[in-house]
């Protein structure tokens, strides 16, 4: 009921890929900017690069990921518009299903174990999921920003899950997608940075430094009628996102 406002966001791009552009990871929609929308990729850069300083204003979402439902008229288009997205989301869905939910047949037998064994299917889905994959990661593993590295022939996940039971942003987010993919929930791996709310209202002119310590990964879901939207298991992270 209450439409987010637009925010107006400046960038400057030093020592990191201009191959990409940094965006909120709950937007919604750019309104106006030097970025065009690009299928899948969502928003690319209109230059033949992406460009060292750029301003856009968008709007983000701040309702979590998990909770978010589509609107009624997905499944009961009444305008031209709603029917014409239905149509090209449900082509775009098929495509999501055939390759998102893909899991390493090699690590079914672990994944199923360590996370779906006992899992309670009377309410099952995403929302469901994920919090019973936070829980498990939970009892079983330790978040660290610097986790021992595994042995060369050895499988990260399966050295996370088994050996060290210690591991980063990284190996959560790993761990989510190959887990959800397991449970036939579309996932994909993302790589970019977290700016915590304290960095931003403890700014005096607005700007914010980001740097390798902000680095972070974290998993995307494919919600049915809406589109790819941002989850993250890793602790620390997932109540302030919320918040």
């Amino acid at each position: 009921e209450n439409a987010p406002e637009t925010n107006r966001i400046q960038y400057s791009i030093e020592n990191a890929s201009r191959y990409y552009v940094y965006l909120p990871s709950g937007i919604k929609k750019v309104t106006d900017g030097s970025l065009k929308e690009k299928k899948d990729s969502r928003y690319v850069s209109r230059g033949f690069i992406g460009e060292k300083n750029y301003e856009i204003e968008e709007i983000s979402g701040s309702r979590p990921s998990e909770l978010m439902v589509a609107d009624d008229w997905v499944s009961d288009p009444q305008t031209d518009a709603q029917k014409e997205y239905c149509e090209a989301e449900a082509v775009y869905r098929q495509f999501v299903y055939d390759n998102y939910t893909k899991a390493d047949a090699g690590m079914s037998g672990l994944i199923n174990k360590v996370f779906w064994k006992d899992y309670d299917t009377e309410n099952d889905g995403i929302y469901s999921a994920i919090s019973h994959i936070r829980e498990i990661l939970k009892e079983k593993v330790q978040y660290t920003e610097n986790p021992s590295e595994a042995p060369e022939d050895a499988d990260p996940i399966r050295y996370f899950l088994n050996v060290s039971h210690q591991g980063n942003a990284m190996l959560y987010a790993s761990v989510a997608v190959e887990a959800l993919r397991q449970h036939g929930i579309p996932a994909r791996y993302i790589e970019g940075y977290y700016l915590p709310e304290k960095e931003i209202s403890g700014s005096q002119d607005a700007s914010v430094l980001l740097d390798g310590k902000d680095a972070h990964a974290w998993a995307e879901v494919y919600f049915d009628g809406i589109g790819w939207l941002p989850v993250d298991v890793t602790p620390g992270y997932y109540y302030e996102s919320v918040a």
